[in-house]
């Protein structure tokens, strides 16, 4: 299989699973803060441990492709140009921003939902900062793999 539809795969599967992870934390603390409960310290560790035990299990698969399609560069090295590396380099842009999109716009709509605390707003945004990093990481080791083939 061409290692360019490998990176390519990996992208769309970290940040559609992480997206997936993030949505369903965004969800639950939304639940807290409408029933009346702050996003304390406590309950914020409990909700990250969570996201960050689930979060490997979502890459799993995708490491290994970006893993397989590292392996198999070397038989396609001089087969490949650069054009045909720029769509894929396009489509993974696109899914990361895609990714980012979701989590500001979870985030905004956690912070919308009710009236939220100064401290609660603190954890919120940095659990969104945290995730937006985490879905960005995939598809960055991507470009970097797609543009050693142009090498």
């Amino acid at each position: 299989m061409n290692p360019i539809y490998l990176f390519l795969l990996a992208s769309i599967i970290a940040v559609i699973g992480l997206v997936i992870l993030f949505k369903r934390l965004g969800l639950s603390m939304e639940d807290k803060l409408e029933k009346g409960e702050d996003v304390t310290q406590e309950s914020f560790q409990r909700e990250t441990n969570r996201f960050f035990m689930m979060a490997p299990l979502v890459e799993m698969i995708p490491i290994l492709l970006v893993v397989l399609a590292f392996m198999q560069m070397e038989g396609w090295a001089g087969e490949l140009t650069q054009d045909d590396i720029v769509f894929p380099i396009v489509i993974v842009v696109i899914i990361w921003f895609f990714g980012g999109l979701n989590v500001f716009l979870t985030r905004k709509r956690i912070l919308m939902a009710t009236d939220v605390k100064s401290n609660s707003k603190n954890y919120i945004n940095t659990l969104s900062f945290i995730s937006f990093a985490l879905i960005g990481s995939l598809p960055v080791i991507s470009i970097v793999g797609l543009i050693l083939f142009t090498a």
